[in-house]
């Protein structure tokens, strides 16, 4: 795998601190003790801890606006058919990939024989990728097929 074309020190997705990267080149010339720098350690993470639930709390009241502001107009029934329906292909994606793990594990008999017939189911099989795909292909297509029958009823003429 080719490396990226820039070197970045971080924890997650986020970039270590200054601060941070100051303490540790000081901790490796011997000028800092290691309790010094784990508290320059967990002073940074405590600061992105702050930072994410502000923004966890600031998203959370943008969705609970939008919810209360536009809520009435989702059709709930179609939301949870639609979970039903994602739900249902996870599932039936795990108890596979669970089987197939299992063979290839050995605590399945006949090990081999059956890994190698579920390898297509797999993770990395043609079935496994496209039921990974269907978990969101089926949604979709139902909610497009949902909101097209909804359109067929409204311009109907009533009875």
């Amino acid at each position: 795998m080719p490396s990226a074309p820039f070197r970045a020190d971080h924890v997650g997705s986020l970039l270590r601190p200054p601060e941070l990267l100051k303490a540790r080149a000081e901790h490796e010339a011997g000028r800092l003790a290691a309790a010094t720098l784990r508290a320059a350690e967990v002073r940074s993470q405590a600061v992105l801890v702050v930072v994410g639930a502000i923004l966890g709390l600031i998203c959370a009241a943008i969705v609970a606006w939008g919810w209360t502001r536009y809520g009435r107009r989702l059709n709930l029934g179609v939301i949870l058919k639609v979970t039903a329906l994602f739900l249902g292909l996870f599932l039936l994606q795990l108890v596979i990939y669970g089987v197939h793990e299992l063979a290839e594990s050995g605590v399945i008999k006949g090990t081999q024989a059956f890994h190698d017939a579920t390898e297509l189911f797999g993770p990395d099989g043609r079935v496994g990728h496209a039921l990974s795909y269907s978990l969101l292909g089926a949604p979709l297509l139902y909610l497009l097929w949902a909101r097209r029958a909804a359109a067929a009823r409204r311009a109907s003429p009533a009875a």
